[in-house]
C-alpha cells in the first residue's frame, strides 16, 4: 500500500514526526521498521569523546551500545567528515578560478 502511494515532496515544511502520527496505524508494519531504524541511541559518553580514535571509545559501565552501533556511528563520522571535507575543497577551487579569472587593470 505504501509503495503505491504518491511520492512526499522533500522540503524544510515537512513533518515527518505528524506523517508517522497520522499514518503509522496505517502501515504498522513500516512503522515498526522505521522506529527500529530511526531510533536515536541514547548515550552517557561525551560525543567529542565517543568519537575521538584517540583514546578510550566506550565502556561497558558508561553505554549500553551495541558494538555494531558504535561501529555504525563512527562510519558515518567519517563519511560525514569526508564529504565536508570535499566540499570545502571544491569551494576553494571554485574561489580559486574565480579569482585567476578576475584581471587587474
Amino acid at each position: 500500500m505504501y509503495l503505491a502511494e504518491d511520492i512526499i515532496p522533500r522540503t524544510a515544511e515537512f513533518d515527518l514526526l505528524l506523517w508517522w502520527k497520522l499514518n503509522g496505524l496505517k502501515y504498522p508494519t513500516l512503522q515498526s521498521i522505521a522506529r527500529d531504524f530511526l531510533a536515536i541511541p541514547i548515550i552517557s559518553v561525551p560525543s567529542e569523546s565517543a568519537f575521538s580514535s584517540g583514546g578510550r571509545l566506550l565502556d561497558p559501565h558508561r553505554s549500553r551500545l551495541h558494538y555494531s552501533t558504535v561501529e555504525a556511528m563512527m562510519c558515518t563520522r567519517s563519511w560525514i567528515m569526508e564529504d565536508m571535507q570535499r566540499d570545502s575543497e571544491a569551494a576553494a577551487e571554485a574561489l580559486e578560478g574565480l579569482f585567476s579569472a578576475m584581471t587587474v587593470e
